[in-house]
This record gives structure tokens, C-alpha cells and sequence, in this order.
């Protein structure tokens, strides 16, 4: 639908003027929000950019909500299309469980710990895929079914035009039937792990459930016939290749045996019970007695040394001797008796000498044993020492004799290791010998069925309302990215909100394209656009860079472009402030094409080029002339007069200030209407002049850098930017608009 011009365009009578029967209650007696701000403004800016592309999204997905959902409903029948030319297949399921595998009798290694065997089983699980999924397998189980009479047929899974080019393809490069069953069958079978489990689930796809669950059960059954048949044979192979190995580990263990006891019998070698060499035996004997010897001899030394240094008188070395103890005893009492009797007799008295005779008496037979003593231990030293000397020749004299023998035990040592290596090694290969042939004779496996295949009852595929919701949400994907992506390569301001979030300026108001009106005065109105010019004055006069109240304020209005309502919204704004009682001057300052004229319909002789033209002071009687009187109330105009040569010229003189400071004095506010930014400078230089500038910009028609250029231009001028207005917005979907019936105000039910 083209846009309605009666508010965005610049030529003949293109606003919605309010009048004064639109005003509900004078403007003095109305409740206004509250005041917008710069700060509440900036604020409200920055909240929106925060919300970032999310809400942009939303409302390109909300204004084209008819496209999107057309494109989900196709999407939603393209899904149930795809549901009913797809063929309907049945899945039969069987379940495996792969048990740790037993350890092979043939292997030479040590038990593994039970952790290491479970890992070991897990890891396996790829490999048992595969041989699920291998072709030999597959063809076992298809020559299994065609002996029991069933074949499975392929399934065609929709989109066959598709598969039949692929299949045509393939069986061109298959020239053997059963090379291609083998591949239809592989295309159909699914073989999956069920998590850390050590439990397969194997599944068939066909047409016909009865055939996929032969199918599925005919594959485990030669999946297990298969790994026992393997095992057997690898038993098989490792039990004849053990028994060879047997009898030649035979041969060499009596060659081993008979090389050593010739080598024992050439050198004289003769061994004990325990197989030790009887030359070592005797050595460690006579070792033994050596050390016995040489210690008693020592013994027999010392007694003997100790007797010889020993003196009569003390009779130390009598100490160990009976005999010797007694005549000592009876000594000792008679030279007693001999001191008492010196006490009373003389010597010469008998019975004195009677006792020093017997003292003589028993120390000649006291020395007498001393003497035996002696003889006795000097004896018993000298049998010490011989047999000493005795054992010391016999262990030398052996001890050559072993060195002799040694070098005959070096080599047989060397024979005998060889022998009990090959005995060791004969053991074991007997001991594996016998497990492996008692294992070739057990038909064992380490996989189990859990589940058989049963007959599927419905099909699994195709599933309609599956289809129907991805189709649909396909549907509506693309649409969104559609829109999306076309609304981004789009950088116009389009909707509400994109002057704060895109130039970061106060959105003075936002005024809906006109759509509906009625006639005032003979001219058409479209109440929607009223009372937005309406709030769009009020968010002017509450601004705080709009001004005072108490002094006249000047505000220019314009916009980076032709054709973007800059007239119409001057119109409109000095309208709405005649019809609150204030004195309002627009001055036409688009001295190029000049439309305020045309829209108020009021004369263009005189005007502002004439003002600054002239050469006569500028006074009151002056103006009268220029200023016209429209058909509003308070509202008052200065047509741009007759075209210049150049325009801009006029606006640097200082004739012009003159002129501004003069109406501010006669007027309450003074809206300027200015050419376009785009290549003209007069805007700029009457924002120089003014209190605030005003932007107008067109939706879906400005692109956010003009305005950003447009308004970074009056920055760098230091004018201060009072906001934008969005015009020729589209309201169409906004549901919280006014309608009007019979001239009455009527608000909707959800307000």
C-alpha cells in the first residue's frame, strides 16, 4: 500500500490540523505527564540500547507476523507432504551383551586384574560393531533366512526418485546379487552401544515387520555361531602348534640331560644324595673341625701357660685339683697347730717336731702334685697343637684338590642351568598343551541374547506429527531469518524507539501515518495525527532545553532530506500552540521551495526574503506588512516572499539576528521552517540564531547515518538538539489507538 501523503509530504495541505473543536478541555486545564527530560530521555536511551538487537527482532518479527505465519504453514504442510510420501518401515530390536572375554590358554602372560579386564571389555565394544555390521556376517545371515525360505526385501525410504538414481548407480558397479543384497542389507541395519554398558542393541529396518525381526534375530544367532566358531579355531591352531612345539622341547631336554652326565663321568665329578660335589663336602668338613681344633688348642695353650707362671706358695694353679684342695686343706691346719705350739714348746719339743714333719710330709707331696699338674696340661697342649697342625695340612692339601675340581664344576654348572631351563620350559608348554586341547573340545562364547527380536507392531518411521512440528518450525525459522535479515540491511528508522536507541535523542513524539479522517472547515483531519502532534508539544514545552516559559522561545525545524514532513509538522506544532492560547509565529524559512504558504493557503508576495532585503531599518509599522494572519486563532505567518538569487547570503547578515530578536519580543514562540540538511546550510545557520533545533525524520525512509550526520552537525555548531519526531509511521498493528464514531471518542477494550 503506498504511504498517504497527507502527512509525510511537503506540498499543498498536508496535515491533520487541529482545531479548536478537537480540543477536549483547554490546555491550561489538562493533566500532563510527566516532563521528558534530557536526562530521562538519555536515560531511557540507554536502556534501550541495552536491550540491543533482541527487541530490534521483535518488532521486525511482529510487523511481519501475516509473512511469518504464512511461512509456517507451509512449512507445516510441506511436513505432512514429506509424512505421506515417505514408506512406512518397521524396526525390530534385538539386544546383545558382550561378557568379558575368558582368558585364551594359549596367551603366555600373567592374570589381569578384574578392573582391567571390564575396561578391556568396553573398549572392545567398537570392534564388535563392526563385525555386526561387516558384510561376511550380514550374508551369513541372509544365506541363513533364504535356507529357512525368507528373504527381506530393502526398504524404500521415501524420496525415491532420489534413491533409485543412487541405487541404479550402485548396482551398475555390483555385479554379484549377493554383493548388493549385502549392501541393502548393511544400508538398514543400525548396531549402537547402549551408554558405558557392555550391551548392543541391534536394529533392522523393513518394510515388513516379520522380515526385519527374522532379520535382526537371524544376525545375532551367526553373530555368537561366528565367535565360537573363531575361538574354536584359534584353539585348534594354537593346540597343534603347542604339541609340535612339545616334542621338539622334548628332544632338546634329553640332549641337555645326556651332555651333562657324560661331562660328570669324563671328569671323575661325584656328587651326594642332595647332588652337591663331595670334594666341597669334605672341605666344609674338615673347615669345621679346623676351627674346633684351633680353639681347643688355644684352651689347652692357655691352661697350660697359666700353670708354668703360677708359684708354689699361693697354689693358684691347684685351684681345679681335688687332691690338691685336700693336702692344702690339711696343711693349712697343721701349720695352725705349729704356731699355737710355738706360743708354749720349744722347737726341740716331739711333739713339734712331729707336726713340722708332717708339714714337711705334705708339701713334698703338695709339690709332688704340682709337678703332675704341670705334666698333665703341658701334655694335653702338645696332642692340641699336633692335631692342630693335622688339619691345617689335610685342609690345605683339600683345598688344592678343590680348586683342581672347580674348573670341572664351572662347566657342569653351566650344563646343568641348561638343563633345568629346558625342564622348566618343557613343564609349561605340557601344562598349556593340556588346557589348550581340553579347550578346543568346549564350544564356548562370551556373548549372550538379552532380548530377541520380536515382531514390530507399528511402523517407526515416518512420524507425522514429528514432521508436521519440524516442518512447521522450519517454516518459521526461515521466515525469521528472512525478515530479519532483510529488515538488517535496512538501516532506516522504522519504528518507535529508534530515535533514542539508534541517534540517542529524546523522541519528541511519533506521528502515525494518515489513514482516517473527517472535515473541518472543508479540510480532512485524521484524529490519530492530532492528538500525536499534540503529544509531541507536549513533550516540547516540558523539555528543559526548550526554555523559559516567561520569555519567547524559537525552535527550528528540520530534516536531513526533502519529502520528510519538516512543513507539515511545523504547521501542525504552530496549530496546536495557537489552540492553547499561545502567540505563535511560523516564519518560512525555505527561501528555495517555500511550502507554508501553500499549506495554511495564505498569500506569498511579501515575506522574509523581503525583511532581509531591504535597506530600511526593520521596525514594528515594518512588519506588518509581512506578517499575515491565518485562519487559526493566535497563529501567525511569514511566507518566504519572492525567490533570491541567493539565499543563504541573507541569513549572515546581521540584519537577520535584528530581525529575530524583534519577533521574539511580539510572539510567545516562533517556529522556523528550514530547508533540508543534505546540502543546504541555512538550517545551521538559523539554529545558530534559535533557542533548540527540532529533527523530523520519515520512517522506514531516513536512514539512521543521515540523521546522525544531521545531528552531529548542530553538535559540532554547539546547537542544542531539542529531539526528533518520527513521522509517516506506520500504526496499522498498534491495537491501543483512539477510534472515533459519529465525532465521539471511543477507546478500546483492552485499554
Amino acid at each position: 500500500m503506498k504511504n498517504d501523503p497527507r502527512n509525510c509530504e511537503d506540498h499543498g495541505f498536508e496535515g491533520a490540523f487541529p482545531s479548536r473543536a478537537e480540543i477536549i478541555a483547554p490546555a491550561r486545564e489538562q493533566v500532563f505527564p510527566r516532563p521528558i527530560t534530557m536526562a530521562a530521555t538519555s536515560e531511557r536511551a540507554g536502556e534501550e540500547a541495552g536491550r540491543g538487537g533482541s527487541s530490534e527482532y521483535w518488532r521486525s518479527l511482529r510487523s511481519h507476523k501475516l509473512t511469518l505465519g504464512l511461512l509456517g504453514l507451509l512449512g507445516i504442510g510441506f511436513g505432512c507432504l514429506v509424512s505421506i510420501s515417505q514408506t512406512r518401515l518397521y524396526q525390530a530390536h534385538a539386544s546383545l551383551e558382550i561378557e568379558e572375554a575368558t582368558p585364551d590358554p594359549s596367551e603366555m602372560k600373567a592374570d589381569r586384574s578384574s578392573e582391567t579386564g571390564e575396561s578391556s571389555a568396553l573398549s572392545d565394544m567398537p570392534t564388535q560393531i563392526k563385525i555386526l555390521q561387516s558384510d561376511s556376517l550380514i550374508a551369513r545371515a541372509l544365506d541363513k533366512l533364504k535356507r529357512e525360505g525368507s528373504t527381506p526385501e530393502p526398504p524404500e525410504r521415501g524420496f525415491t526418485g532420489w534413491r533409485a538414481v543412487f541405487h541404479h548407480s550402485r548396482r551398475a558397479d555390483n555385479k554379484n546379487e549377493q554383493n548388493e543384497a549385502v549392501a541393502k542389507a548393511r544400508d538398514r541395519l543400525n548396531v549402537r552401544a547402549d551408554g558405558q554398558t557392555r550391551i548392543l542393541d541391534v536394529a533392522y529396518d523393513s518394510t515388513e515387520p516379520k522380515e526385519a525381526a527374522a532379520f535382526a534375530n537371524a544376525l545375532t544367532s551367526e553373530f555368537i555361531e561366528q565367535n565360537i566358531e573363531a575361538r574354536w579355531n584359534v584353539s585348534q591352531r594354537t593346540a597343534e602348534w603347542l604339541s609340535h612345539e612339545l616334542d621338539d622341547m622334548r628332544v632338546k631336554l634329553e640332549k641337555s640331560e645326556n651332555a651333562l652326565q657324560d661331562y660328570a663321568t669324563k671328569s671323575g665329578l661325584r656328587f651326594t644324595s642332595d647332588r652337591a660335589n663331595v670334594s666341597d663336602e669334605k672341605l666344609r668338613q674338615l673347615q669345621a673341625e679346623l676351627v674346633t681344633a684351633e680353639a681347643e688348642r688355644i684352651a689347652k695353650q692357655v691352661h697350660y701357660e697359666s700353670v708354668i707362671k703360677s708359684t708354689a706358695g699361693n697354689g693358684q694353679f691347684l685351684v681345679d685339683d681335688s687332691m690338691a684342695r685336700e693336702y692344702q686343706s690339711k696343711l693349712s691346719d697343721l701349720k695352725r697347730q705349729r704356731a699355737d705350739m710355738a706360743t708354749m714348746y720349744t722347737p726341740d719339743y716331739v711333739k713339734v717336731k712331729e707336726v713340722d714333719a708332717q708339714i714337711a710330709s705334705l708339701q713334698g707331696a703338695l709339690e709332688a702334685e704340682r709337678r703332675a699338674v704341670e705334666e698333665h696340661a703341658r701334655s694335653e697342649y702338645e696332642q692340641a697343637s699336633r692335631r692342630e697342625r693335622l688339619l691345617t695340612q689335610n685342609y690345605d692339601t683339600q683345598g688344592k684338590s678343590m680348586n683342581r675340581e672347580a674348573e670341572k664344576a664351572i662347566q657342569y654348572n653351566i650344563l646343568k642351568r641348561e638343563v633345568d631351563s629346558n625342564q622348566q620350559l618343557y613343564d609349561a608348554m605340557l601344562q598349556r598343551t593340556k588346557l589348550v586341547s581340553a579347550a578346543a573340545g568346549l564350544r564356548t562364547t562370551n556373548i549372550r541374547i538379552l532380548d530377541p527380536a520380536t515382531v514390530p507392531t507399528a511402523p517407526y518411521k515416518p512420524k507425522p506429527a514429528v514432521n508436521t512440528i519440524l516442518g512447521g518450525f522450519s517454516g518459521l525459522l526461515l521466515g525469521a531469518v528472512l525478515i530479519i535479515a532483510r529488515d538488517r540491511a535496512n538501516h532506516t528508522l522504522q519504528e518507535r524507539g529508534d530515535v533514542i536507541t539508534y541517534l540517542n535523542l529524546p523522541e519528541l513524539g511519533v506521528i502515525p501515518r494518515a489513514t482516517r479522517g473527517w472535515t473541518f472547515h472543508g479540510r480532512s483531519y485524521d484524529i490519530a495525527v492530532s492528538e500525536s502532534f499534540r503529544g509531541a508539544l507536549t513533550s516540547i514545552l516540558f523539555s528543559s532545553r526548550y526554555g523559559s516559559r516567561s520569555r519567547s522561545q524559537m525552535l527550528v525545524v528540520t530534516s536531513w532530506s526533502p519529502g520528510e514532513g519538516k512543513s507539515t509538522t511545523v504547521s501542525n506544532l504552530g496549530m496546536a500552540l495557537a489552540e492553547i492560547g499561545r502567540r505563535v509565529l511560523i516564519i518560512d524559512g525555505d527561501m528555495r521551495r517555500p511550502s507554508i504558504h501553500r499549506i495554511l493557503r495564505l498569500e506569498n508576495n511579501v515575506g522574509l526574503i523581503d525583511l532581509l532585503s531591504g535597506s530600511e531599518p526593520i521596525t514594528v509599522e515594518a512588519l506588518s506588512s509581512p506578517i499575515q494572519q491565518s485562519d487559526i486563532p493566535g497563529l501567525s505567518v511569514i511566507s518566504s516572499g519572492r525567490l533570491p538569487g541567493n539565499p543563504s547570503t541573507l541569513l549572515y547578515s546581521q540584519r537577520a539576528k535584528d530581525l529575530l530578536d524583534l519577533l521574539r519580543k511580539q510572539f510567545d514562540a516562533i517556529l522556523i521552517d528550514t530547508p533540508p540538511m543534505q546540502t543546504i546550510t541555512d538550517a545551521r545557520l538559523f539554529g545558530a540564531m534559535a533557542d533548540a533545533v527540532v529533527l523530523v525524520v520519515r520512517a522506514s525512509s531516513t536512514s539512521r547515518d543521515a540523521a546522525l550526520a544531521a545531528k552531529q552537525r548542530f553538535l559540532d555548531d554547539g546547537t542544542p538538539v531539542l529531539g526528533a519526531i518520527l513521522n509517516c509511521w506506520d500504526s496499522t498493528y498498534d491495537k491501543k489507538r483512539y477510534d472515533y464514531v459519529d465525532g465521539s471518542r471511543r477507546l478500546p477494550a483492552n485499554n
